[in-house]
């Protein structure tokens, strides 16, 4: 129900539980839900240059004001959400979107 699809580009997530909050942790990817929005983080072995791709409800992505990778504010897309940003071993790609 996270809806994870990992390629050699990256990671594809499209989020669909049916709850207001939660949050999944492992090593490699981590996704939190909560009243402000989603974030979370990809921690590959290897670093380098990834793709995020984040498919929302409609009801959801109309709801999106802001993305930021690695603290920095990214452009939005219409439709899925895609953004790109660096890793490095021991330190995860961090990914936040906000509600408006």
């Amino acid at each position: 129900m996270l809806g994870l699809e990992f390629n050699e580009r990256g990671l594809k997530l499209t989020p669909a539980l049916p709850m207001a909050e939660y949050e999944f942790k492992s090593a490699l990817v981590g996704v939190r839900k909560t009243k402000s929005g989603y974030s979370g983080w990809y921690a590959p072995a290897a670093a380098g240059e990834w793709e995020l791709e984040i498919t929302l409800s409609a009801a959801e992505r109309a709801r999106v004001t802001g993305v930021k990778v690695n603290g920095v504010a990214q452009d939005l897309t219409a439709g899925a959400i895609r953004v790109k940003g660096e890793s490095r071993v021991g330190k995860a790609l961090r990914w936040e979107l906000s509600w408006g």
